[in-house]
């Protein structure tokens, strides 16, 4: 915004209230879908929106969409952006009109706005020493820990033809004997195409198919042809084996982001533990009254 507009944190605090909740009702997955075709978004200083002589730019809706709770979802501005800059025009409005009847010099608005100042300057901080202790290096160490205990697992490429009866199954293997292409006979006779309209199953563990197919599928060799058809409570397969292999444990970089959730709450206690060492408190209850002696909040004495 430019000097005319309104301050960021005015509008945020107008928005926690209106903007906030409209996303959590009417919901972010119930705006469009986003486009197939990418669209090209402007500079952070463009101006998507006039109210009077204040201006929104889309840096600010940029700001608004980073600042959302998780439950939110951080939804791509791409497909929220009409929705997140109406509402926000909104609230540059109600601003306007509540600052114009100095409403924003109200005591109790004051306080809330320092309440929400201190809890932005708390949780920016608290949030960046904590990504500061997420290095690589830690998380290799976590990667490290979960990949000492992978074991790798046998894992079949297979395509199938589904059928009904027995006798169609016998029918089909007789001709894939004869040459037919398996899936030329996918698409003439199969229940299940597959994703690709071949009968393609991908890779799959053991476990990961019913025990029928299973038992036929992992006693194949790489190149072979179910010679008898496979009945389980889907009907009759004709299986082809494309490929065996070991599973592999996931990359780092594969896993990087979710190794950072699962260790980053664990990060941030013992980072907000170190901020209480060494510091000295004194609690009181309702009653005025001292319920401690001054302790340090780590609990050391």
């Amino acid at each position: 915004m430019t000097r005319h507009t309104l301050s960021l944190a005015v509008a945020a605090t107008l928005m926690l209230g209106v903007s906030l909740l409209a996303f959590q009702t009417a919901g972010v997955a119930a705006a469009p879908e986003t486009p197939k075709a990418e669209k090209t978004v402007a500079a952070d200083d463009t101006v998507v929106a006039k109210v009077g002589d204040q201006q929104l730019t889309i840096k600010d809706i940029k700001t608004f969409l980073s600042a959302l709770p998780p439950s939110a979802g951080h939804p791509p501005l791409e497909q929220v952006f009409p929705m997140v800059r109406d509402q926000l025009v909104t609230g540059l409005i109600i601003t306007a009109r509540a600052q114009k009847e100095g409403f924003d010099k109200d005591p109790v608005v004051q306080d809330r706005i320092n309440l929400i100042k201190a809890n932005v300057v708390r949780s920016m901080y608290l949030e960046r020493d904590v990504e500061k202790r997420l290095t690589d290096d830690m998380l290799k160490k976590e990667y490290a820990n979960f990949t000492k205990d992978f074991k790798p697992e046998t894992e079949v490429n297979a395509q199938h033809i589904l059928v009904d009866d027995e006798a169609k199954a016998k029918e089909i293997i007789a001709k894939l004997g004869k040459g037919s292409k398996f899936e030329d006979l996918v698409k003439e006779y199969s229940k299940d195409k597959g994703v690709k309209s071949d009968g393609d199953l991908g890779f799959f563990t053991k476990g990961q198919m019913v025990p029928e197919f299973s038992n036929a599928a992992f006693a194949m060799k790489k190149g072979d042809i179910s010679k008898t058809p496979v009945k389980t409570a889907f009907g009759y397969h004709v299986i082809k084996v494309n490929d065996i292999r070991q599973t592999k444990a996931p990359s780092f970089d594969e896993l990087k982001d979710q190794i950072k959730q699962a260790v980053q709450g664990k990060v941030t206690e013992e980072v907000i533990k170190s901020y209480h060492n060494g510091v000295t408190v004194d609690v009181f209850g309702l009653d005025g009254k001292p319920e401690a002696k001054a302790t340090p909040v780590s609990g050391k004495k």
